[in-house]
């Protein structure tokens, strides 16, 4: 097996969901998710291709689950906890659950996925757990959702450069600091610092074992490993002119904030370069999100001449944890939080979900234009698709109910209305879990999760978005 191929398995084993950029509202973002706020690009046919290609060659390659099948049981611990610890950190992370995370029927319902099941199954794995290792990986493949429901995941070693982005984030944008001071704080504790560094070492030794092994066995590339974390195009932003004077066509790969300014430039000169073209379209469709301001501030604020409003609903469980991020008993002081036997009858509401949810607030979406004058004067179009999530699922819902593009591809993924994903860090070993806390719901009561945004044109079954988009303007 290839050196970079190696590198691939470890990190996709390891690693989880992952978001570049923020996704904070300004009143209160899947870089790219996966599911994606940034998600590792996998492409598991270029992966079995390769695989076949050596064994075309009469190689026995050496995998990661290879070693770990050598390796003794107390080989495989960087934090050397009891079976106690285990079942004491994985109780306390089903119940902040449940008093927390208010998607446990979504998960039925869309993706037939029973978390109380679950959790009496995983538990009873977990009551014969004598290793960190097999720890990890019951919480990741027998518990936590693969489908990344209301952002949940399970960390693993990306947490160092997590918590690097979210200082480094603080810093460009300081207006956001008093938000994320609990997200840091939270991340920043003694014991996820030490375990997810042992953590970290642990993987980087297998790996190395690993690398050692196919070398042994002839198998070996001495070309520099592929960072496929940041696998994406060149350009985050990519602009081209379809037909003179008519169509002009931008490709948004992520709403990463890492990008913002150097985007900003791009997509301002480019606006005014195509301003009296008939039509913009937009293509996010496979943007998986990042930061909702890059979306309000670079595309949207740059073509509108009045101020856009979208409603919505927030809605809340009032457990500690998501207390300890959002500062819920205070809102309910001021007012900003409602109880919900005073939320006005929703025709889309599930009634279900309503009952185990706390507290609300009717929230609005504002937008303002840049300008007095739209850069761009014709008519936008916005592709989507079932990749969009987060921040680009939020993007497609402010399009849709303002009007300010028109809508072409496929239903969207979900989770548009709220905030940032926050954290249960589990006690013994530091891990972190991730969650969206807000239930969030368009004007109607329809949740963001569980339904997306349906397009006003839907693309034909495997028909690109772009190719929709293009017949309905040349009709």
């Amino acid at each position: 097996m290839k050196k970079s191929l190696i590198m691939l398995l470890i990190i996709v084993l390891v690693l989880g969901s992952c978001s570049r950029g923020i996704r904070t509202k300004s009143t209160c973002s899947k870089a790219q998710t996966e599911k994606t706020d940034q998600s590792i690009d996998t492409n598991v046919s270029d992966i079995e291709e390769l695989k076949e290609t050596v064994i075309d060659k009469g190689k026995e390659i050496v995998t990661e689950e290879d070693i770990l099948k050598e390796m003794k049981s107390t080989d495989k611990n960087w934090m050397n906890l009891t079976e106690k610890q285990y079942l004491e950190d994985f109780d306390y992370l089903f119940l902040q659950l449940q008093k927390n995370y208010p998607f446990f029927g979504v998960a039925e319902r869309k993706y037939d996925i029973d978390l109380k099941a679950r959790y009496k199954k995983t538990r009873k794995l977990l009551e014969s757990c004598n290793n960190d290792y097999d720890f990890f990986d019951l919480l990741r493949e027998e518990f936590i959702p693969r489908e990344f429901i209301g952002h949940m995941s399970l960390w693993g070693t990306r947490y160092s450069s997590e918590v690097n982005n979210k200082k480094e984030f603080v810093t460009n944008f300081p207006q956001y600091k008093e938000q994320l001071y609990p997200y840091i704080k939270a991340l920043d504790n003694p014991i996820s610092i030490k375990n997810y560094k042992k953590m970290t070492d642990f993987f980087e030794k297998l790996s190395k074992k690993v690398e050692d092994a196919n070398k042994r066995n002839g198998i070996s590339d001495t070309s520099e490993p592929i960072n496929y974390e940041n696998k994406t195009d060149s350009a985050n932003v990519t602009t081209k002119i379809i037909e003179d004077n008519n169509i002009a066509y931008v490709k948004v790969q992520s709403f990463d904030m890492d990008c913002y300014k150097e985007d900003k430039k791009k997509l301002i000169k480019f606006y005014k370069k195509v301003s009296n073209y008939s039509n913009l379209i937009i293509d996010i469709s496979r943007n998986g999100g990042g930061g909702m301001d890059y979306f309000n501030d670079l595309i949207v604020s740059p073509n509108i001449n009045r101020v856009i409003n979208v409603p919505v609903y927030s809605l809340i469980k009032a457990g500690g944890n998501n207390d300890k991020f959002l500062k819920i008993k205070e809102g309910i002081k001021t007012g900003l939080w409602k109880p919900v036997k005073e939320l006005p009858m929703l025709p889309q509401m599930n009634k279900i979900d309503l009952q185990e949810l706390d507290y609300f607030n009717d929230d609005v979406y504002t937008i303002k234009p840049m300008g007095k004058e739209k850069l761009f004067k014709g008519k936008i179009w916005l592709l989507v698709s079932e990749m969009n999530y987060s921040s680009s699922e939020y993007a497609a819902m402010v399009s849709k109910y303002s009007g300010f593009a028109e809508l072409v591809g496929r239903r969207t993924g979900g989770d548009g209305i709220g905030t940032d994903p926050v954290y249960i860090i589990l006690p013994n070993s530091g891990l972190v879990v991730q969650y969206s806390p807000i239930y969030g719901a368009t004007a109607d009561g329809a949740n963001s999760e569980e339904f997306g945004t349906k397009p006003d044109i839907l693309s034909a079954e495997r028909e690109d978005p772009l190719n929709t988009c293009l017949k309905e303007i040349r009709q």
